[in-house]
């Protein structure tokens, strides 16, 4: 089945802005990253380690979505799959007939034609009436169990099952410290989701009408085109007054009402650096930053930790920790450089690409002509070879 750019994903975007889709579908194809890439190989690893009934640690080294599961990733995504299992085994245990359901494709399409995505784990316990749908998060920026996502997935389980009457939405996300712990839910009546699915309809359909008005709030973050967006650039601006730069004139309220949007504030200045460069690139002028050449971070080589520890045990005659050398991140080459020195380390990393950044004219760093220039500044004679 063929993504859909208004699927349960992105239901807290599609549902708080009428122009989601269209400004969406406008945008040029976002780059994948680690974070996302880190989310498709803990979901495919606990898709079968849920199918296999298997313990997670069986999975680590092995690669799923062209990515290495490793022994972070092992942590975060066992939780998840212990908090499932121990649900199922719940609803086994008070004698109730119990449907598991994993990884599925859902289809919304009595909600609207366009409406569909894949769930992770949903449980129905017909003992007691009531359903939960469990979702993993890998990621560090806060979710909550009130998402709309999992309203939508709770929808396909309403309309399967017409004598559901309590639907529990869980949030699993390790990798956030949140004061509730890793597993958040919250409770739905079915008045209540009956509710949610009218206004899907409602927003769904405003979605496939073009023209419509952008909206902007705190869902921008999610959003690929938030960066071209006029609304969510009024919004940001109106949360920091540009006049207002110096944080010792702000009252109490106003550090409160800043803070409470640091993300959005922090992706807006992300996107608005990247659109920056791509204009300076293009010959754009502009009188306070510069175009230099810029070295990236090292980072980490994508190596068989076996081998790398049979290479270790030659170089230095010490025995090796897999889960130390296995290359996830940059604190392990931290570690690895403390026990097995530098000239050991050097070998799992990957020196840093030079490209292209804009920074402040103050800043170290000697400028270069944008590429459009460079080119009309060339030779006609060189052009031609």
């Amino acid at each position: 089945m063929a993504h859909s750019s208004t699927g349960p994903s992105r239901a807290k975007i599609w549902m708080n802005c009428d122009a989601f889709r269209e400004m969406s579908e406008q945008c040029p194809e976002q780059e994948d990253t680690v974070a996302a890439q880190e989310g498709r190989c803990g979901h495919a690893a606990a898709s079968l380690c849920l199918n296999e009934g298997l313990d997670i640690s069986t999975y680590i080294h092995r690669e799923f979505e062209g990515m290495e599961f490793t022994a972070d990733l092992a942590w975060a995504v066992g939780i998840y799959v212990d908090y499932v299992r121990q649900r199922v085994a719940a609803g086994q245990l008070m004698g109730a007939t119990v449907h598991f359901y994993n990884e599925q494709i859902i289809d919304l399409s009595w909600v609207h034609p366009k409406f569909f995505g894949t769930a992770d784990a949903r449980i129905v316990i017909l003992t007691g009436n009531y359903a939960e749908t469990i979702d993993l998060k890998l990621g560090r920026t806060l979710v909550e169990p009130e998402d709309p996502q999992l309203d939508c997935y709770a929808l396909d389980l309403m309309r399967q099952y017409p004598q559901l009457e309590v639907f529990h939405n869980t949030i699993v996300q390790p990798r956030y410290e949140h004061r509730d712990g890793y597993v958040r839910s919250v409770t739905r009546s079915r008045g209540a989701m009956e509710a949610f699915a009218q206004l899907a309809a409602a927003r769904q359909t405003a979605n496939w009408t073009n023209g419509m008005k952008a909206t902007a709030g705190k869902h921008c973050c999610w959003c690929p085109a938030a960066g071209r967006c006029q609304a969510h650039t009024d919004y940001i601006l109106s949360i920091v007054p540009i006049q207002q730069l110096r944080p010792d004139i702000l009252t109490a309220e106003q550090v409160d009402n800043i803070l409470s949007h640091r993300k959005q504030i922090e992706v807006f200045l992300k996107r608005v650096g990247a659109y920056g460069l791509d204009l300076v690139k293009q010959g754009a002028p502009m009188k306070t930053q510069k175009l230099i050449m810029s070295k990236g971070r090292n980072s980490v080589e994508k190596v068989d930790p076996k081998k790398a520890a049979e290479t270790i045990r030659m170089l230095t005659g010490k025995e090796v920790d897999l889960d130390v050398i296995a290359p996830r991140s940059m604190a392990a080459i931290s570690t690895i450089k403390e026990q097995y020195g530098e000239s050991v380390a050097a070998l799992f990393t990957k020196s840093g690409e030079e490209t292209m950044a804009l920074v402040p004219i103050t800043e170290k760093g000697t400028a270069i002509a944008p590429p459009v220039q460079a080119l009309l500044n060339t030779p006609i004679q060189e052009l031609k070879k």
